[in-house]
């Protein structure tokens, strides 16, 4: 389940109350750490001010982990790609104006930002698992995210074919939508790896991280889009089930 949420997305008045680092309120994405703080119910928390909360340490000096600014909880492998992931996209930020009016703006204003966050972002995943950034056997072989990719396609194609002929029934759809979180995740974690393989500057055999990257990405936007899909095909079947009950009770 991704933890990175839109604050402007909550009703200003009550959720989120301010940033637990820069006491901001309502407007920019939010982090919910593996603690559980930074949600919307507890103690709210920037994706940047997490970002800039993990300080690189001196040369020489031991490596900290990543903590939570609120209880010092750990901060998993899982965020951090999450976040990368989310700092490659360059996907847009919203926030409020003071007319409520929303306003979007990309989180990272230049190249050497985003290049700043991901090095952050590294060194904190290295500081977890104890040494150097890099990728394993599986990650370097092309053939792995073909299999990923056929997977995905094979799952997207199934959804639209069964879609448009309107064999599923509840039970089945709500299968299908446990298949997609479970793929979701993978790929999204893979791609948060990628990000920060392709930032230290490691390829593969025939190409690089970055073309890799655009691939996955591409594939979780179908998923999202057949996600969105089976949203729609699940609640007109709902609306149909009520609608024959309703009329079996008043006959």
């Amino acid at each position: 389940m991704p933890s990175i949420w839109n604050g402007f997305d909550t009703n200003p008045h009550t959720l989120p109350d301010a940033c637990v680092v820069c006491a901001g309120g309502v407007g920019g994405n939010f982090l919910r750490l593996p603690c559980k703080h930074g949600g919307p119910e507890s103690y709210p928390l920037h994706v940047e001010c997490m970002i800039r909360s993990l300080v690189p340490v001196e040369r020489g000096t031991p490596q900290q982990a990543p903590r939570c600014p609120v209880c010092r909880g750990g901060i998993d492998t899982e965020t951090l790609t999450e976040v990368a992931d989310y700092i490659r996209q360059d996907k847009l930020v919203t926030f409020p104006s003071e007319d409520g009016i929303a306003i979007s703006q990309p989180l990272c204003q230049t190249p050497e930002q985003k290049a700043s966050f991901l090095s952050l972002i590294t060194t904190a995943h290295e500081a977890i698992h104890g040494g150097e950034l890099e990728p394993s056997d599986q990650e370097t072989s092309p053939a792995y995210y073909d299999h990923l990719s056929q997977i995905a396609e094979e799952l997207i194609n199934s959804i639209n074919n069964s879609i448009e002929e309107h064999n599923y029934t509840l039970e089945e759809i709500d299968q299908k939508m446990l298949e997609i979180q479970d793929l979701d995740a993978h790929l999204l974690e893979r791609s948060g790896r990628i990000a920060l393989l392709d930032h230290v500057g490691w390829a593969i055999a025939g190409g690089d991280f970055g073309e890799i990257y655009d691939r996955l990405v591409s594939l979780r936007t179908q998923l999202e889009r057949s996600r969105e899909q089976l949203t729609e095909e699940r609640e007109q079947k709902q609306r149909e089930a009520e609608e024959q009950d309703h009329a079996h009770h008043f006959a």
